[in-house]
């Protein structure tokens, strides 16, 4: 007896998920190399590694924030105002 599995399709990756995925690559091999030269070569650049990654990180936690606000507002905006006036 065989068994088939059916596996769903999968849904190709979208344009900015692949962008952020060679963004967050690239950004994580500067801090490891960074990582590297501060600690074992030129310790007195430390300043300079954590304003690279605490200025990559804002950036990313304010761009992340706004999508997600953007999106909830058009998913919730498509709902019925009605449920949402009479309360609990």
């Amino acid at each position: 007896m065989r068994i088939r599995i059916i596996h769903a399709a999968k849904k190709p990756r979208e344009f900015s998920k692949k962008v952020l995925a060679a963004v967050m690559t690239t950004y994580f091999v500067g801090v490891a190399v960074g990582g590297y030269i501060v600690t074992c070569r030129l310790p007195e650049l430390l300043g300079e590694l954590l304003a690279f990654i605490g200025g990559v990180s804002a950036v990313a936690v304010g761009f992340y924030a706004w999508k997600a606000k953007a999106e909830n507002l058009q998913k919730y905006s498509a709902l019925p105002t009605d449920d949402m006036e009479g309360g609990l």
